[in-house]
């Protein structure tokens, strides 16, 4: 089944539950043609879908959170596995949360993609910033807000809601008023 749909450079990425679907030539339909079929791994969650400024895009698989980018600019790189260093703890909360209730964003700004599980309780930061040499980016757990959407403005401001709020991400002053 279908999952989730990306545009990336001119592909059509087609994120089924196992497997990944690439198509070029994605900005006239008339032209497209099959360019890749990633087997063996896909997207669980439609709304974990986010594009890394352009260069990359991240989902979450069965297996953790991924990046997709270099696999299509080289043709021969695997898929980078984001959140190895957290990728137990992330595929257990993951097993207990409902899936359509997961939402994820990339801010460009501070160079973060956010995984929110609102119903597990946990939010969580992955650097783009620089990545470890394990091939993983640097990961932090926000465990107090359980934000259930996301919106990045054209002004490029983070909007964090959940039932009842809305908040803007700012100025680094996690749990102040």
């Amino acid at each position: 089944p279908i999952v989730a749909l990306a545009q990336h450079n001119g592909f059509l990425i087609i994120f089924c539950k196992k497997h990944i679907v690439i198509y070029s030539g994605a900005k006239d339909p008339s032209t497209m043609t099959l360019q890749d079929v990633i087997k063996g791994t896909g997207c669980i969650a439609r709304d974990s879908v986010a594009s890394v400024f352009g260069a990359d895009i991240m989902f979450l698989s069965e297996t953790g959170v991924q990046s997709l980018g270099r696999l299509i600019q080289e043709k021969s790189m695997p898929l980078r596995d984001v959140s190895k260093n957290v990728r137990d703890d992330l595929i257990a909360n993951v097993a207990t949360e409902t899936l359509k209730n997961i939402k994820a964003v990339y801010y460009a700004t501070d160079a973060f993609y956010l995984l929110s599980l609102p119903s597990v309780g946990f939010t969580y930061c992955f650097d783009t910033r620089g990545i470890l040499e394990n091939g993983a980016a640097r990961t932090t757990i926000w465990k107090s807000i359980n934000p259930t959407a996301f919106c990045v403005t054209e002004s490029r401001e983070l909007f964090i809601g959940k039932p009842g709020y809305i908040g803007v991400y700012e100025e680094y002053a996690d749990n102040t008023i």
